[in-house]
């Protein structure tokens, strides 16, 4: 049950009231609280257009890495937010701990989904949060992992993100023409036919040119290893 309190607290924080905010603060209010669904007063702020307010709480011991109820960070709402919280996003990114590690934990996954941060960019479609992600290195091992639906963060890439957001995701190392890995669904998807059925026919072609391009690399290599083999069994033979 929320206090009233720490009800009034959140709601100031939601009306971008940050004088009203720092004096709760200093008369004691608990920055670390969160409503019912346990969406913290940092969740909150990251919807405040003003950088100001979340700065305020982070000044005040605010922690920036919780997970609501449904495995949603401060940093997902920043994503969902798009432009108006690029600000924010990028603010809280670059935060450390006193041993010089950063805050927001970059390899965790969404506990509900499995999703990396790289899936959920994917999905609300940030091609600028998922730009930044990728920026850290921190998900250059992690783009062939696949949530709880079996899809990496490409297949979703391809059927809710923009063109764009696929492309950083190839140019990042990500497979183009895997498939799902969801025992429970007969179906097993590739990039590109989620892309087709979804409509999204500049996708579907630029993956579609992309895996053929990839298919003729590979005969190609097959061929050449064939002719050595070949000459190679030829030489012997003589």
């Amino acid at each position: 049950m929320l206090h009233d309190a720490d009800a009034a607290f959140l709601e100031l924080i939601v009306a971008g009231d940050l004088p009203g905010v720092e004096r709760m603060i200093s008369q004691g209010q608990d920055v670390n609280v969160g409503d019912d669904t346990q969406e913290s007063a940092c969740h909150k702020a990251m919807r405040v257009k003003d950088p100001a307010m979340l700065k305020a709480l982070v000044k005040h011991r605010g922690f920036v890495d919780y997970s609501d109820a449904y495995g949603n960070r401060p940093v997902n709402v920043a994503m969902q937010m798009g432009e108006a919280a690029e600000q924010h996003m990028a603010y809280v990114l670059t935060l450390k701990d006193s041993k010089g590690e950063l805050i927001v934990n970059l390899t965790a996954l969404n506990f509900k989904t499995g999703n990396t941060l790289v899936h959920d960019a994917a999905w609300v479609g940030n091609t600028a949060a998922c730009e930044a992600l990728l920026k850290t290195g921190a998900f250059a091992e992690m783009l062939e992992t696949a949530n709880k639906q079996g899809q990496t963060a490409m297949h979703i890439a391809a059927f809710r993100a923009p063109k764009v957001l696929v492309t950083a995701l190839v140019e990042a190392g990500a497979e183009t023409n895997v498939a799902e890995k969801n025992g429970r669904r007969l179906s097993k998807e590739t990039p590109e036919m989620m892309a087709t059925a979804m409509g999204r026919e500049d996708t579907a072609q630029y993956l579609r040119d992309l895996n053929t391009a990839m298919n003729a690399v590979k005969f190609a290599g097959r061929m050449k290893m064939g002719a050595r083999k070949a000459e190679t069994e030829g030489g012997a033979a003589a």
